[in-house]
């Protein structure tokens, strides 16, 4: 009996599913969404996460079959398997093509999941809104984190990190088209004071043809040469999922004010419900004023505590004050969250 587990879609997806596997006794549905205990993920998208991405987050879990419109279309096909499916479907669910797609997805191993943890500390910074200072926030910690500190820029809408740290990028497609991260490290890497930069690609577009793994092999590669990774997620959409389940801590930046904290209320229930787990998630309130600063204090906020960085102008040119590196140290570090 192979262990099924349906993640994503809606329910008259389940329920459509639940028809099929009437006549597919060797199927067994488990209840839930979570995929826990599965030999096989169904994976649908839905309202808040794409079918591919969140194909990228569970792939090395259980091999992936990938519901599509059109499971004719080659261009679909390549895109599934490069987010890291073994089999696709399209709807509505027929039992023939789903028992075939079992069978297919059956025959491939689970994409391998590093059994030894790199010595170097991963941190990822994300935000859930353009804007609010991830690349500062990024350039900034490279200047706190114990180094030699590596820089990956795997902002998939195309980073500035490089930019910021006045390093060539030189213009190669990046990740695009790799089959090992531990390679693109070595072809990639460009020399900074802090450590080692591995730049964004110019094509935006190319990110969604990066290979499942890759990203996650870049990041180890780079955490075992160096004593610390900092990760310039972006939104945390497409390679950069590897980088924030690999993180031993994930920044969440956000803005002050209500229009700020709903996005962070929106992406920090996305972190979680992609498998980061909340202890590893440190909130962030940047570009703060006076004002935001003392309601900072008196009012922790829905998320709890978080570190306050008050407005400053050197903050992206990376000179920083004792204050504010004291602020940065603690965004990173295991100790409580302190009053600013």
């Amino acid at each position: 009996m192979t262990r099924l587990a349906l993640l994503g879609g809606d329910d008259a997806l389940r329920d459509e599913l639940v028809g099929v596997l009437r006549t597919l006794p060797a199927l067994d549905l488990l209840p839930g969404r979570s995929g826990d205990g599965a030999d096989l993920l169904l994976v649908a998208g839905d309202d808040t996460l794409t079918g591919r991405d969140r194909c990228r987050a569970h792939a090395a879990a259980a091999p992936c079959i990938l519901v599509v419109d059109d499971p004719s279309d080659a261009e679909a096909a390549r895109e599934a398997m490069a987010a890291g499916a073994r089999a696709i479907v399209g709807r509505p669910l027929g039992a023939f093509q789903l028992g075939q797609a079992a069978d297919a997805a059956r025959s491939f191993a689970p994409v391998r999941v590093p059994s030894e943890r790199p010595r170097g500390r991963v941190v990822a910074v994300t935000g859930g809104a353009g804007g609010v200072g991830v690349t500062t926030l990024t350039t900034a910690l490279a200047a706190v984190l114990e180094g030699p500190v590596a820089v990956l820029d795997l902002d998939p809408a195309g980073g500035v990190v490089a930019v910021r740290l006045a390093v060539d990028g030189d213009g190669t497609p990046g990740l695009a088209g790799e089959d090992s991260g531990r390679r693109a490290f070595e072809r990639l890497a460009r020399p900074h004071a802090h450590g080692p930069v591995v730049p964004s690609s110019p094509w935006p577009e190319l990110a969604w043809t990066v290979r499942t793994g890759v990203a996650g092999e870049l990041v180890e590669a780079a955490a075992a040469a160096c004593a610390s990774v900092l990760v310039d997620a972006g939104r945390g959409v497409g390679p950069a999922l590897e980088a924030l389940l690999a993180a031993d801590v994930v920044a969440l930046v956000t803005r002050p004010g209500t229009v700020g904290t709903s996005a962070a209320l929106r992406h920090h229930e996305y972190l979680v419900r992609i498998g980061v787990a909340p202890p590893r998630i440190r909130l962030c309130r940047n570009v703060c004023s006076r004002r935001d600063v003392v309601a900072g204090r008196l009012v922790p906020g829905p998320l709890g505590p978080a570190v306050v960085v008050p407005h400053d102008e050197d903050l992206a040119e990376g000179h920083l004050a004792d204050g504010m590196r004291r602020r940065l140290e603690q965004l990173v570090s295991g100790t409580p969250v302190a009053t600013p």
